[in-house]
């Protein structure tokens, strides 16, 4: 049997994105694409899945962390290219204005991608938030993961990703016991009950990486053992 996959479930989310990248690419406008919820409970996976789908086109990815937070303008500065990055203004609109022309003097299809942008620095994010509301029509598609958080300058990118039209917003939740179960069904091929799925439930706090460990298992268990533990 082949390997487990790394992604699992979350398919609405994945067709609401792949919708957003036909369109990017198509209408050559950009796509914003924002990736929500706690730790641990696959934003990365489903960011990497939004990537691959546009492997043709040229990627930045930016990658923040905690130390990011008290560096004003630190992200922002990832969005333009290395020569320009020492060379770009430090002050607020300085930056944003270059920034900017960078964004709207694209031409071929560019990934943007930002990682755990709850990490970004006050400055940057005023810069993102005015950059995205305002971009020109370019093929950018910019994928974002987020913890949520009570900052107040980083609520407005979820209300922006549930206000404008070309926009997505996925807010992750952990997997119900349903879902687990018709994951487990189609992973294994095994008659999986509701019984089994709620205990998986329990036992992972449904987590994309606990249930997927179990499907793993049932995977590799001998047939006649993972057939008799789905009972």
């Amino acid at each position: 049997m082949e390997s487990l996959p790394t992604f699992i479930g979350r398919r609405e989310e994945l067709q609401s994105i792949s919708v957003a990248v036909r369109e990017c690419g198509a209408q050559r406008e950009p796509r914003y694409v924002l990736i929500e919820g706690p730790p641990g409970i696959g934003k990365t996976t489903l960011l990497n899945q939004a990537v691959a789908m546009m492997s043709e086109s040229r990627r930045v990815i930016i990658y923040l962390d905690a130390d990011d937070r008290g560096r004003a303008g630190f992200a922002a500065r990832q969005l333009l290219r290395k020569p320009h990055r020492n060379r770009a203004r430090q002050d607020r609109e300085g930056l944003q204005a270059r920034v900017q022309a960078a964004a709207d003097s694209i031409e071929a299809p560019i990934v943007v991608a930002v990682e755990d942008f709850h990490w970004v620095d006050t400055m940057s994010a005023d810069i993102f938030f005015d950059v995205i509301r305002d971009m020109e029509p370019v093929p950018m598609f910019n994928p974002v993961t987020m913890r949520s958080s009570d900052r107040a300058d980083l609520r407005r990118f979820s209300r922006l990703a549930d206000t404008k039209a070309e926009a997505v917003h996925c807010v992750l939740a952990p997997f119900t016991a349903e879902e687990i179960r018709g994951i487990l069904r189609e992973a294994t091929d095994l008659p999986v009950g509701m019984a089994v799925a709620r205990r998986v439930q329990e036992a992972t706090d449904g987590f994309p990486q606990f249930v997927a460990a179990v499907v793993a298992w049932l995977r590799a268990a001998p047939r006649g053992r993972a057939a008799t533990s789905s009972r």
